[in-house]
């Protein structure tokens, strides 16, 4: 649950990546043949098949999957795919996928997938409702939401980014679009290539990809180029795709400041602020609620950041200490070693389940609010898919949460309420897989 420390120190922190570049260099490249089936070559937890006439049944690793057949990921599930022509298509948590052979179209409907394409071979298109892209000899991370902008991260090679609104644009390697829910997206700009690779989950919970050596050879170029590219794009390159931005009305920023580091600014509109089934959240971190999106902050651990308490509330109080709160909570109860993403509120409400995604992002997610937490209607079964540790905490306010609203699936879940005269008020059910704190 610790955020990790990239180096430009290349190699020495990739030393394996030189081997790679150099025994995959001498390989041929791939032949540019129609994937008319892919084997599932990996399955992590739950994923299932979806024949166009039959029900939906479990996956099997070596099963081969026709041109039609839909799958579906589970929370914290992934899923590996190879063609016949060598492209991988890895599937991420809460991902709905299926492809077409003759077009050499993936459809992405919801959730994320990395695509990668054999070098020389013919590009692959990924389809969803608001975007394509087409990826060219490369590798690509795609993430596609209702509620939540879009993210098409190129990590080698290129693509080809058109929105369905209208648009389009190259993007290079090393570089990313970001589309928000009304189609309007950004000119491609910079991300740290290194931080994705050791992060995210389509690359670390499977072995090495075979054009590794080419994400390789963007690293270095990127640590030789001396810049740290973030996550943030620029200023002023919103491409417009309506009426309203074509006359030069450049979208509207996330509130906050870009830097993900730091102590948490305070959300203060709406208040409270409303979580519920539509509301999207990122942990890398954003949070959007009926299409205005705010930024959170990463807590780095108590070696970089300090006591989690003075982080998030701004000093530690004698109740932190004796509570223990720093030494045994942190976000998600890892400990003072721990980190995660956090968004802080004036007060915060919640009402229903929010969509999350976790890629590029932590696992573990604290909820802060100034004043207090309450729970109302229209509620039900709260599960925070992809979190392991969960933290709901009040700066100075009572947290009072009642039965229209149940906590499921949560690895570790962590309710604290501070402040002189503060309750804690649970009225609701919660189960979790390891431990509830009070």
């Amino acid at each position: 649950m610790m955020s990790r420390f990239f180096s430009h120190r290349v190699a020495a922190a990739w030393p394996w990546l030189f081997v790679t570049l150099m025994v995959l260099a001498l390989g041929a490249s791939a032949p540019a043949a129609t994937p008319k089936a892919a084997q599932l070559t990996q399955i992590i937890k739950d994923v299932k098949l979806l024949p166009p006439s039959a029900a939906p049944r479990a996956a099997s690793v070596s099963e081969t999957v026709a041109s039609g057949t839909g799958l579906r990921t589970g929370a914290e599930s992934r899923a590996e795919l190879t063609f016949t022509d060598l492209t991988i298509t890895r599937l991420g948590a809460n991902t709905v996928f299926s492809f077409n052979e003759g077009a050499r179209e993936l459809s992405l409907d919801s959730g994320a997938i990395l695509v990668q394409v054999p070098k020389g071979g013919a590009a692959a298109q990924v389809s969803t409702a608001g975007f394509t892209c087409a990826v060219t000899g490369g590798t690509a991370l795609c993430e596609t939401s209702k509620s939540a902008p879009s993210k098409v991260m190129i990590l080698e090679g290129s693509g080809h980014f058109c929105a369905t609104a209208g648009g389009c644009v190259d993007i290079p390697p090393g570089e990313m679009v970001i589309m928000t829910s009304d189609g309007r997206y950004t000119q491609p700009f910079k991300f740290n290539v290194a931080k994705v690779m050791e992060t995210a989950h389509l690359i670390t919970d499977f072995p090495p990809l075979p054009n590794l050596y080419l994400i390789a050879q963007v690293i270095l170029q990127q640590a030789a180029s001396g810049a740290s590219p973030g996550s943030t794009p620029p200023t002023g390159t919103t491409n417009a795709t309506s009426q309203r931005f074509a006359a030069g009305t450049p979208p509207p920023a996330p509130a906050g400041t870009p830097n993900e580091f730091g102590p948490p600014a305070t959300i203060t509109s709406p208040n409270p602020y409303i979580i519920s089934n539509g509301t999207a959240i990122r942990t890398d971190p954003t949070i959007t609620t009926n299409g205005v999106t705010n930024l959170g902050k990463i807590y780095r651990g108590q070696a970089v950041d300090g006591p989690f308490s003075a982080f998030v509330f701004g000093s530690t109080s004698s109740f932190d200490t004796v509570s223990g709160f720093d030494a045994d909570i942190g976000i998600g109860g890892g400990g003072v070693g721990s980190g995660g993403a956090g968004f802080k509120f004036t007060a915060l409400r919640l009402t229903g389940d929010p969509t999350i995604s976790t890629l590029n992002g932590q696992i573990s997610l604290g909820l802060i609010a100034v004043n207090s937490i309450t729970s109302s209607g229209p509620g039900g079964v709260l599960t925070f898919p992809g979190i392991r540790g969960l933290l709901f905490a009040t700066e100075n306010g009572p947290i009072t949460l009642g039965p229209e609203i149940s906590f499921s699936g949560q690895h570790d879940i962590n309710f604290y309420a501070r402040g002189g005269g503060s309750n804690l008020t649970l009225d609701c059910a919660v189960s979790t897989t390891s431990k509830i704190h009070l």
